[in-house]
């Protein structure tokens, strides 16, 4: 995401810095609007979770059973109550009405497995769009792209995503960060020992520990001041994300 810059600093209207689409259409990026409305989805998410369980924990003892066992059963006992030995013989409605009954708990298990199967998935898609809003905003926001390297918000979440998981811990929803590996990232921050890496300072871990950083980073590498090789002073903000990396790497 572009924000529109006044020299070295951005635009801000009505409290809020502009941003400018990808069609040229300049607004006002209202963080605080955005937040909310991950924080009103999010709660639709985990109150779907908790519906599910809810149900899933009264349905459990009548699992076998639809809305018609109840009746059917209570069927087949008068029958077999006021039928002898020799009725239940010529007549075989004991037999019948036994499959009939297995029938319909054969039915009852696939209806409820594929409404929990159903619910389950929606829930699924819905996590799966509050990670992608939720992660692409801290890329967004990212001063240490913007600043630091010659890759665009969008580039670098295009790429860097993956890396980003949520989960829910006491009711929130948590962004952090793993390595290729699996292995989760901490932060470096000494005040905030044994805990995650905000997904800011992920980012910036991530982008030092891949193994092109000198092509990413303006500069080649952090705080060296000068150019990237072969670029000498070429203006990267009119390059697209791949002639960047090139240019960095003094590729033409």
């Amino acid at each position: 995401m572009p924000w529109e810059m006044n020299g070295d600093q951005i635009v801000v209207e009505d409290g809020n810095p502009v941003w400018i689409a990808d069609d040229g259409k300049k607004s006002p990026f209202d963080a605080g609007g955005v937040l909310k409305r991950l924080s009103d989805v999010t709660g639709e998410s985990m109150g779907r979770k908790n519906k599910i369980r809810e149900l899933e924990g009264q349905l459990e003892p009548f699992k076998d059973l639809d809305s018609d066992f109840v009746t059917k059963a209570k069927k087949a006992m008068d029958t077999v109550k006021n039928l002898n030995d020799k009725q239940l013989v010529d007549a075989g409605q004991v037999a019948e009405i036994k499959k009939d009954l297995e029938d319909q708990l054969i039915e009852t298990k696939k209806s409820h497995a594929a409404e929990l199967e159903g619910l389950k998935k929606q829930i699924d898609d819905k996590d799966a769009a509050i990670q992608r809003r939720e992660v692409k905003g801290f890329f967004d926001q990212s001063e240490f792209i913007r600043e630091k390297t010659v890759l665009t918000p969008t580039f670098a979440y295009d790429h860097f995503n993956r890396f980003f998981k949520t989960e829910e811990k006491d009711g929130d929803l948590i962004v952090y960060a793993e390595r290729k590996g699996g292995e989760k990232i901490f932060s470096k921050d000494p005040k905030r020992a044994g805990k995650y890496a905000t997904p800011a300072e992920a980012i910036e871990i991530l982008i030092d520990e891949h193994p092109d950083k000198e092509s990413i980073l303006r500069g080649g590498t952090p705080g060296s001041g000068s150019p990237p090789p072969g670029g000498h002073n070429q203006d990267l903000s009119k390059l697209n994300p791949t002639e960047r990396i090139n240019a960095a790497r003094g590729v033409n």
